[in-house]
């Protein structure tokens, strides 16, 4: 890995910890006069606890017993959650009351009747919030899309199903993977492909959701195509995620393209971060269209957003990505949209068409405030 992402990480890692460290001590020094010394040992075990659980699970995936990494995961994500609204909450009271400090506009603290109404406001208000989000995050909706071409398609019409960042794990489970087949089942594509980020967890968890028996359910015209995210790289069972596309019956395109029966070339494309996981760097774009036929039509699976001007160049009509989830919930929604010039919905280059779906599943809190997951509906014509 390069310096710059071990830089990254770390200081990822030390403001994780020092933002779950002030959260205690602001908690300490609220109900700390009502508490003993053994409820206050207990409370910094319990805040200790939550919040290892999801990265000490991730960490030490390998060594754990499955049912211990599925309570690990679901009880530090949801921490995930809380922790980032209590921190935006009582950390912009407490900026607010440091402000009035500093300007003297006003007391720099509320009465002991206000405050505790405040405390509880916060606490319920961010429980509703959770909750919202919790359902928002299963509520899953059709996008759908009708993209004009200039080239010729057989048929005329022709029907793909766009799924990106499933991230078949602990929170996505067996469950909401079968519903995502029914409702794949249920539109009758002519084509089916997933945009990276399907597989994410420890193949002893996902080999009981990710079914042959399941996928055999759908069967489209033209297939099931798939190209790897940045997770199948991150999760570190690269080799055997390239194994179950197989056994599903999943054609995996790894910088590689092939043509469809109604004559579209499909061309895809591994995700940029293979080179940071002891793997060559994924070849350049205009590498990928030896044998491609510019005259056809040509779709582009890559599953980040990248390098649209590029493929509009090679004669790409189509680009199809997602991995942004939309920010998947507020304030990341916000960070994403100043990180990614191209975060969801439909863009055009030229003649290059391009979509970035949010995605079906999760990663980390299983929440969804200010997106929807989703699967996209494309119609070309």
């Amino acid at each position: 890995m390069p310096w710059r992402f071990l830089v990254l990480f770390t200081l990822g890692v030390l403001a994780y910890l020092g933002v779950n460290l002030y959260i205690g001590i602001r908690v300490h020094e609220i109900m700390g006069e009502k508490w003993g010394k053994t409820h206050c040992q207990v409370f910094w075990a319990f805040l200790a606890l939550v919040a290892m659980a999801y990265p000490g699970g991730i960490l030490i995936r390998r060594l754990l017993p499955p049912a211990l990494y599925i309570s690990l995961l679901w009880v530090g994500s949801y921490w995930l959650g809380f922790l980032t609204y209590f921190a935006l909450v009582i950390g912009g009271m407490d900026a607010a009351r440091w402000l009035k400090g500093k300007t003297k506009r006003s007391p720099n603290h509320f009465s002991p009747e206000n405050e505790r109404i405040i405390n509880y406001g916060i606490f319920f208000g961010v429980l509703a919030l959770v909750a919202f989000g919790t359902w928002n995050a299963y509520t899953v909706r059709l996008r759908r899309y009708t993209v004009m071409i200039s080239k010729p398609i057989e048929e005329g019409t022709f029907k793909v199903a766009l799924v990106s960042d499933v991230h078949l794990n602990v929170v996505i489970d067996g469950i909401r993977f079968r519903r995502l087949v029914r409702i794949l089942v249920d539109e009758s594509p002519d084509l089916v492909v997933f945009v990276g980020d399907t597989l994410d967890s420890p193949p002893n968890i996902y080999r009981r959701q990710w079914s042959k028996s399941i996928l055999m359910n759908l069967n489209p015209k033209y297939g099931i195509y798939a190209v790897l995210g940045n997770h199948e790289y991150y999760n570190g069972f690269i080799k055997e995620d390239i194994r179950q596309f197989d056994h599903g019956g999943i054609r995996l395109l790894r910088d590689k393209s092939t043509r469809l029966p109604n004559g579209v070339f499909l061309v895809g494309r591994d995700d940029r971060y293979r080179k940071y996981f002891r793997e060559t760097r994924r070849k350049k774009l205009d590498c990928l269209f030896d044998g491609v036929d510019g005259r056809a039509p040509v779709i582009l699976l890559d599953h980040q957003p990248s390098d649209p001007l590029k493929a509009e160049k090679l004669g790409v009509d189509l680009m199809l990505s997602g991995h942004t989830h939309n920010g998947q919930f507020f304030p990341f929604t916000l960070i994403t949209r100043w990180l990614y010039p191209r975060v969801y919905g439909y863009y055009r280059y030229g003649n290059l068409q391009m979509i970035v779906t949010s995605g079906y599943g999760l990663l980390g809190p299983p929440l969804r405030i200010g997106s929807r997951p989703e699967v996209a509906i494309v119609t070309i014509q």
